[in-house]
This record gives structure tokens, sequence and C-alpha cells, in this order.
């Protein structure tokens, strides 16, 4: 048995720089981990097929069949290495979905490490790190999270040094953003572009300075518009005295970032109740965290 806690993320920026030939869009953003995480139990099985059970205080909409990541990020590694013994998961989902906070890719990220492990594979990082990729644009941050900068679809990653001790307030609202409408919505001339100062906010991630620079989210102007109350939380946030207050990926999830623990905790008893779900979380220096490896004690 393997018990695993997979964070959520946000996006401190996210520039959507032009949609390529092949569909996608080219993005520049800089990911960050933070404590709101899913726990994810997995077990081997003697015979059958991979199941997953599927509860907690955000399970209500989560697929238990194959259209979860999970099961698909089990599939598509167990057809990488031409065989693996089913898996038993079971997943507590705390983190909302559809809320840009990638709670999908990291759930799917955790299933491949599971995998990784229980089937004592030897399958080299950098090709996990293609697998998941392949899974999901973000899905290869998850693998080892922290702060990244992510380019390509959000696949080529660099890690970031972090050494800011920040709180965060995620306030997410009832109302979900689909990503495909979310990526409707944006208009190149206006929402196409590098806005955000990548470099300075990775300096301010590190320690090297106090200021955090230019942080913009391309999605902010249409999903604002289209979803009003994201935009009143990320203003609220704001007013409560955020360094920075925005969406997190295409939403609906809003964020503000505090200078400490001590102001996010106070900023997240103002904001009680202006969301169904208002949590202070920390930054976290990866997304993976093994709770419990019964594999490595025998």
């Amino acid at each position: 048995m393997l018990k695993l806690l997979c964070s959520a993320k946000i996006n401190l920026t996210l520039d959507v720089l032009r949609r390529r030939e092949d569909g996608f869009h080219e993005i520049d953003t800089v990911f960050q981990s933070v404590g709101l995480c899913d726990e994810l139990w997995a077990e081997r099985k003697t015979s059958g097929e991979d199941e997953l059970v599927v509860d907690g205080a955000e399970s209500a909409g989560v697929p238990a069949d194959g259209a979860n990541l999970a099961l698909r990020a089990v599939a598509a590694y167990r057809e990488r290495l031409g065989g693996g013994r089913p898996l038993r998961l079971k997943l507590t989902k705390n983190i909302p979905h559809g809320a840009g906070l990638g709670g999908g890719s990291s759930n799917a990220a955790a299933a491949l490490f599971a995998a990784h492990r229980l089937w004592a594979s030897s399958l080299p990082p950098e090709e996990l790190e293609a697998l998941a990729a392949a899974i999901g644009s973000d899905c290869a941050f998850f693998l080892r999270g922290g702060a990244a900068r992510g380019t390509g679809r959000g696949e080529l990653l660099a890690r970031l040094p972090l050494k800011r001790a920040a709180g965060v307030v995620l306030a997410v609202p009832q109302d979900r953003v689909a990503t495909a409408g979310a990526y409707r919505g944006l208009d190149p001339e206006r929402d196409f572009g590098a806005r955000s100062d990548a470099e300075q906010a990775a300096r301010w991630l590190a320690g090297a300075s106090d200021d955090p620079g230019a942080w913009h989210n391309a999605f902010e102007r249409s999903v604002f518009d289209s979803h009003p109350a994201c935009g009143a939380l990320a203003f609220r946030l704001g007013e409560l005295g955020a360094l920075r207050a925005g969406l997190s990926g295409s939403g609906s999830a809003c964020y503000g970032v505090f200078a400490d623990w001590p102001a996010a905790r106070a900023a997240a008893e103002s904001l009680a109740g202006a969301a169904p779900v208002v949590r202070a979380v920390p930054f976290m220096d990866r997304s993976l965290v093994v709770m419990e490896d019964a594999e490595a004690r025998r």
C-alpha cells in the first residue's frame, strides 16, 4: 500500500503567446505548488482490471472510470512498459475540480508515481516526465512541483529556486469556468503576448528581491467579464492586502499571495462565506508527498 498527498498549484503568471498550428496555445507561466492536497492510496491487485474509488468533500462530478486522468495515467504507463499488475486506487478529493488548480493533473502525476513504485520500474525520470506531458499539459510539473517556469504547452519546465515562505488564500466560487470556453474567450489582439515579468517573479520566489514584479494572467479580462464572481473575489483579496490577487489558470479559482502566513490566515477569516471554498494554504516545495509506503518496509 502506498499513500500519497498530491497538491494543487496556482499560476503566479500566465501569458498566452499565440495559437499554434497543432491547435494548442503557446504559453509562458510560473507554476507554484500550494498546500491544498488530494490523497491517493494505491496497491497492487492479484488479478482483474485497474479500479478507482473516489470520495471526499470535492468528489461530486469526478469520474471514477477511464475518463479519470489517474486511471488514464496508469494505463499509459502500463502500455509504455508492456505490462504491469492491475492497481486499486482510492482518491480522496479536496481540490475543487474545474477550478484551474490542476487537481486532475496532480492526481495523474500521483498515479504515475504510484505505478512506478509499485511496479518497481526503472524508467528514467526524463521518460516519466515525457509520459506525464503526453497525458496533460501541466501533468509533468506535478511530478516534482515546487516552483517552475513552464513554456510550450506548459510541459517544458525550468525549475526555480524557492526560498519564499508566503501565505496564499484560495477562493473558489460556485460557478466554474470551462477551460475550452475560456480559451475561446481570448482575443488575440488584447490577450496574447508576454506581459508578465517572469524573471522578476523568479527572483522574488528565490528570496533575491522583495519586489514580485508584474504578474499577468491572460484569461482574467474575459473570465472576469463572463464570471463576475471571480473578478469580485480577486478584487476583495486585493483589498485585504494581497501582494498579488488574480485568477489561477483559466479559473474559476482566485488566489491572493500574502507576505506571510498570519496575513493569509487573517484574510481567509475575513473572506469566509464569500465563496464555497476559502482556504489559507502555504507554498510547497514539492507536489507529491509520500505519507505511507508499505512496499519500502518489505
